[in-house]
C-alpha cells in the first residue's frame, strides 16, 4: 500500500497468546492488551528504512577440482555462468581420480574423471593448477581473490565462491602394524594396486573397518563410504577366488544400490565378523595372523592372512582450518565446515555468497556429493541472475562521537563485518559494512561505550516497549 515496511510492527497474539495460554482466556486477553501496549510504544519510534542495491559481478570461482567441483562447474556453465575451478595439485580429479571402479556402476574412476574435465573446457570453464589461495577479500556479488600460481600472482573479482576442497583420508601411523608390515596397507593403497593388477600370490584377505571413524581417534562420526567400498574391492578380491573377511563394527551400506552389493558379496561368500576393540596382528617381517575377539562365540579367533586392508575415515583436509580463516567460515566440532542451517540454509555458510558442496562438509560418498554440488549450483544461480543484489537494511551503524576505537565490536563479529579505521591520525574509530552486517546485534552488546546500535531494534525503541510494558 506504499507504507515503508519498516514503518510496520506485529503484536504477536496468536503465537504468543492464543496457542500458548488456551486454558487461561482472561490473563490471555491481559497479555494481549500488554503486548499491543509495547508494540505502539515501539512504532512511535520507528524510523523508515530501505532496502540497498550493490552490483553483481557473474563470475564464479570453485576450490576444488574434485568430481563435486566438476559437476558443480558444468551445471554453472550449462547456465551461461563463466567458472574457474582452483586445484592446488597439479591435476583435477582429487581422490576419485585414483579409484579402480566406483560403485554400484563398477567404471573406472579415472574414465570418470576424465568425462568430467572434457566436457568442463568444452564448454569454456578453466581449471588453475597448482594454484594456491593467497587471500580473500571483498562480499557478496563482488570477492576479489588472490593466488598464486607456480610463483606468480593471479587476481580476479567473483561474484560468488563454492568450497569443494574435499577430505582426506586418516593416516593409521603405525595402528594395526601399518607401516611396520608390508602387507597391512589402507584401501586407498588397494584401490591403486586393483588399477596396477597387483594382487598377486594372495589367497587370504581381511578388512578392518572403521579405522579413523566414529570415535576411532580420527571422524568422531560414520565416514559413510567405507562399508561400500570394501565391499566393492570384496567382490573383485573375491571373483579371482581369494578368501575376503570384512571385521566390522556394523555394515552400514548407504547409497543406491549398496544393498544389492552387500548381497552379492555375502552369495560370494565374504565372510561379515563382527569385532570391538583393536585386533591383534602378529608375524615375522609380515604379518601372518590377525586376531578378534567374538563376544557372539565368548572366545578368540584367528584368521591366517596374506593382506590386510585398514578401510580408513575421512577427515578435514589439511588446509581446512587455514580456508576457515580466509573465508570467515565457521567449522564444527568435527573440523568440518558448517552449513548455515541444515533446513533453512542447505549447503550455505553464514558469509553470503559462500558455498559447500562435498567432503568438506561431512564425509559422504560419491552420490552424495554430486547431488550437493548440483544444489549448490543452482543456489549460486539464483543468486546471481540478477545484475544487482538488494541487501536488508537491518545492520549495525556507528556513532563515531561514543567510539574510542576499542575493537571490542570487531573481535565478537562472527561475520567480520567490522573493522577499526584511523579516521584521524590518533584517532580510531569502529566501521560497519554494510553488505556483510547480518544485524545480529551482538557488537551492540558488546560495546563499552554504546556507541554501536542496531537499525530496526535500536534502544529507543527497546526502551520504549519497556517503558510501555512496565509504566
Amino acid at each position: 500500500m506504499g507504507l515503508n515496511p519498516y514503518l510496520f510492527d506485529i503484536a504477536n497474539i496468536r503465537n504468543q497468546c492464543s496457542w500458548v495460554h488456551q486454558k487461561e482466556p482472561e490473563k490471555a486477553t491481559e497479555k494481549a492488551k500488554e503486548l499491543v501496549k509495547m508494540s505502539v510504544a515501539r512504532v512511535r519510534e520507528l524510523t523508515p528504512l530501505f532496502m540497498k542495491e550493490i552490483p553483481v559481478n557473474r563470475d564464479v570461482v570453485i576450490m576444488g577440482g574434485g568430481i563435486t567441483g566438476l559437476r558443480c562447474g558444468i551445471d554453472l556453465l550449462m547456465r551461461g555462468f563463466k567458472v574457474r575451478i582452483i586445484e592446488k595439485n597439479d591435476a583435477a580429479g582429487g581422490l576419485v581420480h585414483d579409484l579402480s571402479s566406483i560403485y554400484p556402476s563398477f567404471r573406472p574412476g579415472k574414465e570418470v574423471i576424465d568425462e568430467l574435465v572434457e566436457e568442463f573446457t568444452k564448454r569454456n570453464g578453466e581449471i588453475i593448477t597448482s594454484a594456491e589461495l593467497v587471500d580473500v577479500t571483498g562480499y557478496v556479488g563482488n570477492f576479489e581473490v588472490k593466488l598464486n600460481v607456480k610463483g606468480s600472482e593471479r587476481e580476479f573479482l567473483v561474484g560468488a565462491i563454492v568450497l569443494a576442497t574435499g577430505s582426506q583420508l586418516y593416516n593409521p601411523g603405525e595402528r594395526f602394524g601399518y607401516g611396520r608390515f608390508p602387507n597391512v596397507i589402507t584401501n586407498m593403497e588397494l584401490e591403486k594396486r586393483i588399477r596396477a593388477n597387483d594382487i598377486k600370490d594372495v589367497q587370504s584377505v581381511v578388512f578392518v573397518q572403521c579405522v579413523g571413524s566414529r570415535g576411532d581417534d580420527g571422524n568422531p562420526g560414520c565416514s559413510r563410504y567405507c562399508c561400500q567400498a570394501a565391499i566393492k574391492e570384496a567382490i573383485h578380491l573375491r571373483e579371482q577366488g581369494i578368501d575376503v573377511t570384512i571385521l566390522n563394527r556394523g555394515v552400514r551400506v548407504y547409497s543406491k544400490g549398496a544393498e544389492r552389493m552387500y548381497r552379492k558379496a555375502r552369495e560370494l561368500g565374504v565372510l561379515f565378523l563382527p569385532y570391538e576393540g583393536e585386533p591383534e596382528i602378529t608375524g615375522t617381517g609380515r604379518a601372518e595372523q590377525i586376531t578378534v575377539p567374538s563376544a557372539d562365540l565368548d572366545a578368540e579367533i584367528s584368521i591366517p592372512v596374506d593382506l590386510i586392508i585398514l578401510s580408513v575415515g575421512m577427515v578435514p583436509a589439511e588446509d581446512s582450518l587455514r580456508l576457515s580463516e580466509l573465508f570467515k567460515v565457521p567449522r564444527g566440532p568435527d573440523k568440518f565446515f558448517l552449513e548455515r542451517h541444515s533446513k533453512f540454509g542447505p549447503v550455505e555458510t553464514t558469509v553470503e555468497g559462500v558455498f559447500l558442496c562435498g567432503c568438506c562438509q561431512f564425509p559422504q560418498d560419491i552420490g552424495d556429493s554430486i547431488s550437493q554440488a548440483s544444489a549448490v549450483a543452482s543456489k549460486v544461480a539464483a543468486l546471481l541472475s540478477r545484475d544487482k543484489i538488494t541487501l536488508a537494511p537491518i545492520t549495525s551503524a556507528v556513532d563515531e562521537v561514543y567510539c574510542r576505537g576499542c575493537g571490542r565490536c570487531a573481535e565478537v563479529c562472527e561475520f567480520h563485518a567490522i573493522e577499526i579505521i584511523e579516521k584521524e591520525k590518533g584517532i580510531y574509530v569502529a566501521q560497519v559494512n554494510e553488505a556483510l552486517c547480518k544485524g545480529c546485534g551482538t557488537c551492540v552488546a558488546a560495546c563499552p561505550t554504546g556507541a554501536i546500535d542496531l537499525k530496526h531494534f535500536m534502544s529507543e525503541q527497546i526502551k520504549a516497549q519497556l517503558e510501555a510494558l512496565f509504566g
